[in-house]
């Protein structure tokens, strides 16, 4: 399978999965761990260049779009965590750790082939180990299981962290719910009911505040108006801040868990 798609490779000692990161300075880079097989990688590329291709294709149309801006002495207005989350790479290679970079903890996964059907997952809270036991084999269900761990462990931890902010900041919501979403960070109801992405937990502590506190705000203004962002602003000085570095959080997000 071949892709017209021009791109370099990065080697990462950090990396524990491959990803693609596409900008506008340095194109398509893909990152890969230590020691990975760079054989895969045109698959890789073919297998995600529609959506290659498509980012670009956004990317070069907002550049033009702030240059133009710039030129003619307009401000670009702060971008929304609602935005679209770029899909990790599927490399198929289950997680052997886990790091929760929201709550400062990772967790050690443990693989165990047991001569059942099914997949059993589970979390010793004291050691932050989870067990993965039965099927293992089938790395779709073992998917599904971490995948169903993280939506629960993320919904006891934000609820108890959003609760805590919108009194702090004197905020108050209804009803808050977890989800594991593809295009939204969070959102916000007319109802005040607020909804979390539960991938937030693999990001910087701070920025998962900034969507709790960006949902907040919505819960007084229902849209991105000027009074919303003043209100934003009261709240979290360090918006625009933590704004841009939210355009490029993705890159935390393990493959299994976007």
């Amino acid at each position: 399978m071949k892709s017209s798609v021009s791109y370099i490779i990065r080697y990462s000692a950090r990396a524990t999965f491959v990803r693609l990161r596409v900008s506008i300075r340095h194109g398509v880079e893909v990152i890969v761990p230590q020691g990975y097989d760079t054989i895969r990688i045109p698959a890789l590329i073919a297998e995600k260049e529609e959506w290659i291709t498509k980012t670009l294709v956004s990317l070069h149309t907002k550049h033009q779009a702030k240059m133009h801006h710039q030129q003619y002495g307009h401000q670009e207005p702060p971008s929304s965590p609602e935005e679209f989350i770029p899909a990790p790479v599927q490399t198929g290679i289950l997680p052997t750790s886990i790091y929760l970079q929201a709550l400062e903890e990772t967790w050690r996964v443990e693989y165990h082939a047991e001569a059942i059907h099914h997949i059993r997952l589970t979390p010793h809270i004291t050691e932050k180990i989870l067990h993965v036991s039965g099927a293992i084999r089938k790395k779709k269900m073992c998917v599904q299981a971490l995948r169903l761990w993280l939506k629960r462990y993320a919904l006891e931890w934000m609820t108890r962290i959003t609760r805590e902010i919108s009194v702090e900041i004197e905020l108050p919501c209804k009803a808050i719910s977890v989800r594991l979403q593809k295009t939204r960070w969070g959102s916000c109801s007319s109802e005040q009911n607020i909804s979390l992405n539960a991938v937030l937990l693999f990001v910087p502590h701070h920025l998962m505040r900034y969507v709790i506190i960006h949902e907040l705000c919505h819960t007084k203004h229902m849209n991105h108006s000027a009074a919303y962002w003043g209100l934003v602003a009261e709240k979290e000085p360090n918006y625009e801040e933590y704004d841009s570095e939210l355009k490029s959080a993705s890159r935390w997000i393990p493959w299994w868990g976007g």
